[in-house]
């Protein structure tokens, strides 16, 4: 007996800008189809995985940035998560 045809999950990326309390983290996160960032973040899991993450202070008189491949994020610290494309011209910048 053939095994079932398996189903592959089509993701689309999503730039997202995501605040914390010290810093500012620009990343890709990979949304089911017609899923919403919302659905993403209400989800039963704990991290976010973030490709292509660039993590810089938002702290008066501190800077710092680093950026990586892959990072995990806690969301018992993120303060607001919205898509790049949304922030104002020269938000951030």
């Amino acid at each position: 007996m053939p095994l079932p045809e398996q189903k592959k999950m089509i993701r689309e990326p999503v730039k997202v800008i995501i605040y914390l309390s010290n810093c500012r983290i620009r990343g890709t996160i990979y949304l089911d189809l017609e899923a919403r960032i919302s659905d993403f973040i209400n989800n039963d899991l704990q991290f976010i995985p973030l490709r292509d993450a660039h993590v810089e202070s938002i702290e008066s008189g501190k800077k710092w940035s680093y950026t990586v491949n892959f990072m995990n994020l806690n969301k018992d610290y993120v303060i607001s998560v919205f898509p790049e494309e949304d922030a104002p011209k020269g938000f951030g910048a």
